[in-house]
């Protein structure tokens, strides 16, 4: 669990980072210089490359956290293992990006009146769904060394900063809106290097596949077990994409732009939980190759317990300073449509990260299948839910779609592995931290509005973080939180000393 926390609170600190640029490009930097309906179009752009990354992809992600730790060896060649996985991908690519192609008139007609920024974009999306693909299988490269911090400085920072260069570039000299997209895309491409060079750099050999270890009795299942797991990543993106590809169908452009903000508002949730989730992959892995289920259990109550300490601590310094937000940004009365959007997709992120590392225990098990069969069905409940709830409720609808489909995903698979495995991630700290989150909802309530909006955030966020954090470390509900606070302290008054 050591490298755990080590490689997750670095990673957390980067992530964090990159969520403060992320809030500077999309509370203040992309409302001030871009209109909603340009937002929208990045947004519907990035929306349907992800969309083709889940079918191109193959399940090639998932075999590559599975299946490496068995062809891991000490030269770095790993039997060819990782050029078989970059040769897969690549036809995963041409065969996904040849459907679309032959399949574009029909699917942008859907799009036709809906004041898309540019009339082309559909002839980006393949070119970006690209480098999403090839970008998306390195981070699992770096994943098996347990590296995980550069790939999220790379994702969540460089990407992040080059963004907002690119934006007040826009702003500020005379090239198009098409010319921007060239230049978005531009910034995943050299992306996708920086990690290439970075795993060069790791020494890690990208030699011809040894077919003597890469038996045919060993790439079927993979190949299979990839498939399978394709058909579960389509209705992952079903679940969490489909509204920024429904929105602009079924309102217009403009409000994905708004959407799309707030989204990225209640998503910030998320951060801590990309983090523990990447390095436990390998762990996880080791486990189940291991039969090693006394480990599984501690990574499972652990992963719950303090992602839901993080969780909710952001989620209360989000929703009860949300009007402040919307003040601080520019041109924010526009943006304020999105309001409860950011409640529902806050909790929504809260119920997933408050239920522990439950869809990485059941993909790496023998069960992964499960998955599959319940990502189906929930992806057509949320499909048929946003269908119905978009056109009454607007954004907000999208919205509750996506919390629901969340807490029903998370529900069914806490109830198998429970049932399965006799493993459950709850306790009576998790009821304590409930308790507290209501006790800190109360007082915010009772707390007087400052006449100015910053004092009113730093003031609301200080009293209510002490009085959360302080009574988590004062009663010891994280052994976790209360050693890494030990040890922070200790490297700061070392450090006192010393200087």
């Amino acid at each position: 669990m050591g490298i755990i926390i080590r490689q997750s609170f670095k990673g957390t600190i980067v992530s964090f980072t990159g969520a403060f640029l992320g809030a500077v490009n999309m509370l203040w930097v992309s409302p001030k210089f871009l209109s909603p309906s340009e937002i929208g179009t990045i947004s519907f752009l990035e929306s349907a490359a992800t969309s083709l990354m889940s079918i191109g992809s193959l399940g090639i992600i998932y075999i590559s956290d599975r299946y490496f730790p068995q062809f891991k060896t000490e030269d770095h060649k790993h039997a060819g293992f990782p050029t078989f996985l970059l040769a897969y991908l690549f036809l995963g690519f041409l065969f996904t990006s040849l459907v679309y192609l032959l399949g574009q008139s029909y699917f942008m007609s859907f799009y036709e009146g809906k004041r898309l920024a540019v009339d082309y974009v559909s002839y980006f999306i393949p070119v970006l769904f690209f480098f999403l693909l090839f970008m998306a299988l390195l981070e699992t490269f770096s994943r098996a060394y347990f590296r995980i911090v550069v790939p999220s400085f790379n994702r969540e920072v460089l990407l992040r900063l080059l963004g907002i260069i690119l934006v007040l570039a826009y702003a500020w000299w005379t090239f198009d809106f098409t010319s921007f997209l060239v230049f978005r895309i531009a910034m995943y491409a050299l992306a996708t290097l920086v990690l290439f060079f970075y795993l060069k750099n790791l020494k890690m050999k990208f030699t011809w596949p040894d077919f003597s270890i890469l038996t045919k009795e060993k790439i079927l299942p993979m190949i299979k077990y990839g498939l399978i797991i394709m058909i579960g990543g389509i209705a992952s993106v079903l679940i969490i994409k489909i509204d920024a590809l429904l929105i602009p169908a079924f309102l217009d452009v403009n409000m994905l732009g708004i959407y799309s903000i707030s989204f990225f508002i209640g998503g910030i949730l998320e951060i801590p939980r990309k983090s523990i989730a990447q390095i436990s992959i390998p762990v996880i892995s080791k486990a189940w190759n291991e039969q090693d289920f006394s480990t599984l259990s501690l990574v499972y109550k652990k992963s719950a317990l303090n992602q839901m300490i993080v969780g909710a601590w952001i989620f209360m310094g989000i929703w009860f300073n949300v009007d402040s937000i919307f003040t601080i940004m520019p041109n924010g009365s526009e943006y304020q449509a999105g309001k409860y959007v950011i409640f529902w997709i806050a909790l929504a992120r809260l119920v997933d990260m408050a239920t522990g590392v439950n869809n990485e225990i059941i993909l790496q098990s023998k069960y992964f299948t499960f998955n599959l069969l319940v990502g189906v069905f929930l992806a057509i409940i949320n499909v048929g839910a946003n269908v119905l709830l978009i056109p009454v409720w607007g954004i907000t609808g999208a919205a509750i779609s996506i919390f629901v489909s969340f807490t029903l995903f998370n529900l069914v698979r806490f109830i198998f592995i429970w049932k399965k495995l006799g493993m459950q991630p709850f306790d009576k700290s998790n009821l304590y931290i409930c308790l507290l989150v209501l006790a800190c909802a109360g007082i915010n309530e009772l707390l007087p509005t400052m006449s100015h909006y910053l004092v009113d955030v730093v003031l609301r966020s200080v009293i209510v973080s002490v009085l959360f954090i302080g009574s988590i470390l004062y009663f010891r509900i994280s052994p976790d939180l209360n050693q890494l606070t030990i040890v922070l302290y200790q490297k700061i008054f070392s450090f006192r000393i010393k200087k």
